[in-house]
């Protein structure tokens, strides 16, 4: 139940257990349809938002202006509610831009984290500063961090980026699902 954690903040436990922010609400039963698998959680991460400006232009992509207020949305609930006025689709399924929240770094965040801690995977939102995106910038950045029980430690999982994408510093691409934390 959310807001009934375990007393100590460092049980993974506690990371399992869903956030005012995090509870999906009524979409649970839609999680529910999707494997448990972080790789498919991701996946679907990534169709679920539009980024306001890394994405492209609003109109050349079907979303009306005044739908970038959508970014406000806060909680899990809200945004999987969002999604199932723009699109009755899966999770899983691939969307088209005008069918994807607009949002942010956070917002994939937020969706990735709710799918994962309602699959019993502890995970939390890190932020920070990524130089992956633009060669000599740090963008102030929010990605997921899951526990990992076979290796003992925490692995940062970036539910926005696609599938292949390099570091346009030294072409080098990485695993979305284990981030290296200098990246």
């Amino acid at each position: 139940m959310p807001g009934q954690y375990p007393a100590r903040v460092s049980d993974h436990g506690f990371w399992a257990v869903q956030s005012l922010v995090t509870e999906p609400g009524p979409a649970a039963a839609a999680i529910d349809q999707l494997p448990s698998d972080l790789g498919t959680l991701r996946a679907a991460s990534r169709q679920l938002v539009f980024h306001y400006w890394a994405d492209g232009d609003y109109a050349a992509n079907g979303i009306a202006p005044e739908r970038i207020s959508e970014i406000d949305t806060r909680y899990a609930a809200a945004m999987f509610a969002r999604l199932g006025e723009l699109a009755d689709l899966p999770l899983s399924a691939a969307r088209q831009p005008r069918q994807r929240l607009v949002g942010c770094c956070r917002d994939f965040t937020v969706l990735f984290v709710a799918m994962a801690r309602h699959k019993g995977i502890p995970s939390r939102a890190r932020v920070g500063f990524a130089g992956y995106f633009f060669d000599g910038w740090l963008i102030d950045h929010e990605i997921a961090e899951v526990w990992d029980g076979s290796a003992e430690r925490w692995r940062l999982v970036e539910p926005e980026i696609d599938d292949g994408h390099t570091d346009p510093v030294d072409g080098a691409s990485f695993d979305a699902l284990d981030v290296p934390p200098a990246s």
